[in-house]
């Protein structure tokens, strides 16, 4: 296999990355409206009628806000603290010394369940 010569890839790599095009276009609406001016059908465009709410407009026409209710898993053993991922699954260790980030080398990813019957 030869030595490849990638001057051309990059020069059209180059260019399309350069080539920037961004169009409203495909969100507007064109009717034809008679004018009485010009005595003729002319294009009016205009952007289509919103058919969805939006999350904020759901937010509040239905009246509560939709938060978030984070459940930590943690387990509290003495003055240590290991808590697990949302899979259920060790991730971190408080207070973070040299014995404890031993035990979190060695155990880090085991199911919360593991854990619960020690």
């Amino acid at each position: 296999m030869g030595q490849s010569n990638y001057e051309e890839f990059l020069k059209a790599a180059d260019a399309a990355a350069r080539k920037v095009h961004s169009s409203n276009a495909k969100h507007q609406v064109i009717n034809h409206v008679w004018s009485s001016e010009k005595n003729k059908y002319v294009k009016v465009k205009r952007y289509r009628a919103k058919s969805a709410m939006t999350r904020h407009e759901e937010r509040e026409f239905f009246g509560h806000p939709f938060t978030f209710k984070k459940n930590v898993l943690s387990i509290n053993r003495g003055r240590t603290t290991l808590l697990f991922d949302k899979n259920n699954q060790l991730c971190d260790i408080l207070p973070f010394e040299d014995e404890t980030k031993d035990f979190l080398d060695a155990h880090r990813g085991q199911p919360y369940q593991f854990f619960v019957n020690d």
